[in-house]
């Protein structure tokens, strides 16, 4: 007879809490050490269990330095990490808070305008035409209708006073003798003085809208000084005036 011999094979029981154990150790010294504290509690369970205690000595040896490690040096820097992110985070906020602040308030309060609005405000402010600054008896102005700007409705200028001649008395035959130069000097300012013009010129602003008529008298300090015909004296700017009363103040200045 022939003996047959029948080898059998028994497979041992895995070892779970222990396999467990060291899995969470390994990967506990990625985070510092937190994770080795989970994985050497299952190894140490695991041990009691009727498995294998190979895994879970092994994640014993891997894990309890690793929760040594988180309690003296892991913690600190976790709490670093999570410290910083936290100051990051609030100071990003309070920036944003206090950049948007001042336009919240001028939303509120109805004085922030937009920059297109700001573009018109300042193309219509530089469209506005300019008018000669008189601080005395501001003149009208023509209607925009009319073809030529008028003149300002006044009454007719009245004429220039004219200054009575002085009459001198008849010298005495003694005061004669005593001063005939005297009489003959008096007699040739009078006569210049009555043949003195006052030169009236028409002076109008940039636009032509205004115009004035006036005798020229000098410039002072940039400003025209201007003499109506009826005496009142007036002070313009030169940069107000024409192009050609600027041209024409400047050949009677400089000669």
């Amino acid at each position: 007879m022939s003996n047959n011999s029948r080898v059998m094979v028994v497979q041992q029981d895995s070892n779970g809490l222990g396999l467990a154990g060291l899995i969470f150790s390994c990967i506990g010294w990625i985070t510092c050490g937190l994770l080795c504290i989970p994985g050497a509690f299952l190894s140490f369970l695991g041990l009691f269990s009727k498995g294998p205690k190979g895994t879970a000595i092994a994640g014993l040896i891997v894990g309890f330095p690793g929760v040594l490690f988180f309690a003296f040096i892991g913690s600190a820097i976790l709490a670093g990490f999570i410290g910083i992110g936290s100051v990051a985070a609030v100071g990003g906020a309070a920036a944003v808070t206090a950049a948007n602040k001042p336009l919240a308030d001028l939303e509120a309060s109805g004085e922030a305008a937009s920059p297109i609005d700001s573009d018109l405000l300042t193309e219509n402010t530089a469209m506005e035409p300019e008018a000669i600054d008189i601080t005395e008896e501001p003149m009208s102005a023509a209607p925009e209708s009319a073809g030529l700007p008028l003149l300002p409705e006044t009454p007719e200028d009245p004429p220039l006073p004219q200054e009575p001649l002085i009459e001198l008395e008849k010298p005495s035959p003694d005061d004669t003798a005593d001063k005939p130069v005297v009489e003959a000097e008096t007699s040739l300012f009078l006569k210049k003085k009555s043949d003195v013009k006052v030169e009236l010129r028409e002076f109008s602003d940039v636009s032509g809208r205004f115009r004035v008529q006036a005798e020229f008298l000098g410039l002072d300090k940039g400003n025209v000084r201007l003499k109506k015909a009826d005496g009142t004296v007036i002070e313009v700017p030169l940069e107000k005036l024409s192009a050609g009363d600027i041209a024409w103040i400047g050949r009677q200045s400089n000669p």
